[in-house]
């Protein structure tokens, strides 16, 4: 569990406030060669180099052909602070300190170079200060919002309003900072490799139930000893298998339910974040085959492996990417949606994923895949097993979620303690 720190007593004088302007030494962009990303040439940064709040060598882009006056122009100094001016609402003003004396890294494209005036500020100060304004939607409220991207001019990021107090201070509130995020980061280190470990169970989980080897209360039984067990095609275990329409579904503010690859994981539909169609779209998508309760969809475009079941009165029609299964009498929905959800199914389709930037299986190679199905009875057992299984895992994972978020929010309350007292006009 992580427990809350306040950060500790600090001088609050009443801070001046200055803009950035006046203590920076340089407010430059990158050097706008075009970059690869081949290994050959020298280091130059990218939006990615920064995208964990530290600068990330193996992140990084080449360029070759460079001067010795361009290297000596955009070559990074430590204590430089890499600023994020053009990227989506949610990553605008990240930032990262270069601190890796020693080695070469160029200014690249799409970041902003600011060398801070030590003498007046500290480079942690204005990073953690960045922190804050970011979580606070501040830098959101300053740029110019275009389709895909936001950006902040350099006049608006130079006219920024900071608080500054004495350098001491400044020392005494980054250490506090960094103490208590230590401690923030470590139990989200934690959280993370539960996690992973939730992850890797519920995996183990689909695929014993898929061979065979999850049965009522946990007693292994073998495939290979139990004759029941029959393999057929996918599409032998179905009645009908159909594609969605190959066109971008016209959303709407209020409607009926269009599902797509956004609103399902594994098993769960997601309903906030679902979209709407109204009636002539919802009845022109359905002209093929209306998904009923029972119905298994299955995400085989971008998104690629994801399954759920349709529950009783559940009205959708098919948004893009998706393909639905309507399954023979024989066959279970909750066990056919577990193995195709299951790293068994997985492996006889990830090496027929085609396409890079938009990868996709075919249906004709779906179509094709094995299925090892019991008898009902066995399979209504296992799907029993797996949900008593997998609704623990539910809860765990519930509670490492809302601890995740707890975290993001201590983070937050550590910057607002540090910065949102002191400062004064």
């Amino acid at each position: 569990m992580i427990e809350e720190h306040a950060i500790k007593e600090i001088p609050k004088a009443g801070w001046p406030i200055v803009r950035l302007e006046s203590v920076v030494q340089r407010m430059s962009n990158g050097i706008t060669k075009r970059q690869s990303k081949d290994g050959i040439g020298v280091r130059v940064s990218r939006i990615e180099t920064i995208s964990h709040g530290r600068v990330n060598l193996e992140r990084v882009g080449f360029l070759q052909g460079l001067t010795a006056g361009e290297i000596e122009n955009f070559r990074l100094r430590p204590g430089d602070v890499l600023f994020s001016h053009i990227n989506s609402d949610i990553h605008l003003g990240k930032t990262a300190i270069y601190t890796l004396d020693g080695e070469l890294l160029l200014h690249g494209m799409n970041l902003l170079l600011l060398r801070p005036d030590e003498a007046a500020v500290i480079p942690q100060w204005l990073h953690w200060l960045f922190n804050h304004y970011r979580s606070a939607g501040h830098f959101i409220d300053i740029a110019q919002h275009a389709v895909n991207q936001s950006s902040i001019n350099q006049a608006k990021l130079k006219a920024l309003e900071i608080p500054l107090p004495p350098l001491d201070v400044q020392h005494l509130i980054v250490d506090e900072i960094e103490k208590q995020f230590s401690r923030i980061d470590a139990g989200v280190a934690a959280l993370k490799r539960v996690e992973a470990s939730l992850k890797r169970y519920r995996a183990a989980v689909l695929k014993a139930a898929c061979e065979g080897w999850l049965c009522a209360g946990g007693q292994p039984e073998s495939i290979e000893s139990n004759r029941e067990w029959k393999t057929l095609k996918i599409e032998d275990a179905c009645d009908r298998i159909v594609d969605c329409l190959h066109s971008t579904a016209k959303f709407a503010a209020v409607g009926r339910y269009c599902l797509d690859t956004t609103w399902i994981k594994p098993g769960k539909i997601i309903y906030e974040k679902a979209r709407c169609v109204d009636d002539a779209t919802f009845d022109d998508r359905n002209r093929r085959m209306r998904p009923s309760a029972g119905d298994v969809v299955f995400s085989r475009e971008g998104t690629i492996g994801v399954a759920v079941a349709l529950p009783s009165g559940i009205d959708v029609c098919l948004g893009q990417r998706m393909m639905v299964f309507r399954l023979k009498d024989s066959v279970h929905p909750s066990f056919f949606e577990a193995y195709l959800n299951s790293d068994t199914f997985k492996a006889h389709y990830k090496k027929d994923i085609s396409g890079s930037v938009s990868p996709h299986l075919n249906i004709s190679s779906i179509r094709n895949y094995p299925i090892r199905i019991p008898p009902i009875d066995a399979q209504e057992t296992i799907v029993n097993e797996i949900q008593r299984r997998l609704s623990v895992v539910e809860e765990v994972e519930a509670a490492v979620s809302a601890n995740l978020k707890r975290a993001c929010r201590l983070q937050q309350a550590v910057l607002q303690k540090a910065f949102s007292e002191g400062a004064s006009e």
